[in-house]
């Protein structure tokens, strides 16, 4: 394995940061408010951070998914607004690749060029409430009426559901194995019997929309299918190595900005005593948080990798997931501790990274979840 990058990606990584930076400016407000900046997610779009790995002829960059973790390292390394990063990963790494995958050259022309620009935001519909983490035993199905599906459940716990253009809802559409009876399906936001409830108060990630979707006879055209029909769960598991890779760039991106602010403080004077960096056992955590931030990074780099070179990539994407987002949550819970009580005080990014950390333990598969994975796929 070779990352050392060419003089193109590394600029196109400092532009992310640079823009990171920019959109992220009024976030203490936004997270108070728990407002989705349009703007900024248009700014995304705009800059092509919504479609990295897309084709060039259906509006993306055609980049490998390498290059794309590469990029959005640099764009969550200076973007603090973690929500505004988790829906623009959910939509990127989450809904593209199963519809890359598994569309017809028609469905990519219609839908595809749309989501790489950032005009229209894509949820992706799997979990619900009574399966917990176990997202094939679901109970949402989708009924075949002539040349169209009818589907009837709920989903819970949607990132981007609220104010989604289009979901990709997935659905039982035969009896036995998850692995044979389910499939997928590309459903307009604003779809009859679609309702999109509003966004769920929560710990963190507040700047974007999470919530329920509600499918009651929603009648979606068997045009609208994406792959054969039972292909759900098989274009499920190949989005997952994406996503869980992809969408921790914003755990390294975070790691790298708290330790910068953690390292800045231990610097500072204080009055009548020595800075905070005189003291081992300060500076011993933050040497933890650089360890811990470059082993995740490699993790990340090798997952994309695999991925970029055409290879099955399951266990290197829960490891990575499992390793940056506890890696994460420990590095906000150290730089709250050198920051002390400052640290606890809204506007000062530490506690609400701390909040932000949290979820990431949860979202894409907890933990405990990713650790079955990796046990499975050892024969354990």
């Amino acid at each position: 394995m070779d990352f050392s990058w060419s003089a193109e990606a590394r600029q196109r990584h400092r532009a992310a940061r640079s823009l990171g930076r920019t959109l992220s400016a009024d976030i203490d407000a936004r997270d108070r408010a728990a407002v989705f900046s349009v703007e900024a997610w248009q700014g995304l779009g705009d800059a092509g951070l919504l479609g990295c790995f897309v084709p060039p002829e259906l509006g993306g960059g055609g980049l490998s998914l390498l290059d794309t973790v590469y990029v959005h390292e640099g764009l969550a390394s200076g973007c603090d607004d973690g929500g505004l990063l988790l829906g623009a990963h959910a939509h990127l790494f989450g809904c593209l690749p199963p519809l890359l995958a598994g569309c017809t050259d028609d469905q990519k022309a219609r839908w595809i060029p749309r989501l790489a620009s950032g005009e229209h935001i894509c949820a992706l519909a799997m979990t619900e409430a009574g399966a917990g983490s176990d997202a094939f035993n679901m109970s949402t199905t989708a009924t075949r009426n002539g040349d169209h599906y009818v589907i009837s459940g709920e989903k819970v716990w949607i990132t981007n559901g609220p104010r989604a253009d289009r979901v990709l809802v997935f659905a039982r559409t035969g009896d036995g194995s998850a692995m044979q009876a389910l499939s997928a399906f590309m459903v307009p936001g604003d779809a009859p019997g679609l309702t999109r409830h509003p966004d769920v108060p929560r710990l963190g990630l507040r700047t974007c929309d999470v919530g329920p979707l509600t499918f009651d006879g929603v009648r979606v055209p068997e045009a609208d299918r994406v792959g054969a029909e039972g292909a759900g769960a098989q274009l499920f598991l190949a989005a997952m190595e994406w996503e869980r890779i992809g969408i921790m760039t914003a755990a390294l991106g975070s790691m790298d900005r708290l330790l910068g602010q953690s390292v800045r403080h231990v610097r500072r004077p204080r009055q009548g005593r020595a800075p905070l960096k005189t003291h081992q056992a300060v500076t011993h955590r933050l040497a933890d948080i650089r360890r811990d931030l470059e082993g995740s990074r490699l993790l990340l780099y090798q997952a994309a990798w695999k991925v970029s070179d055409g290879r099955r990539a399951a266990v290197d994407a829960a490891l990575s997931k499992l390793t940056a987002s506890e890696a994460h949550f420990t590095a906000a819970l150290t730089a709250l501790r050198s920051f002390g009580a400052a640290g606890l005080a809204e506007g000062s990014g530490i506690e609400r990274a701390l909040r932000d950390a949290a979820c990431g333990l949860i979202y894409s598969g907890t933990s405990d979840i990713q650790r079955s994975v990796v046990a499975r796929m050892m024969g354990a």
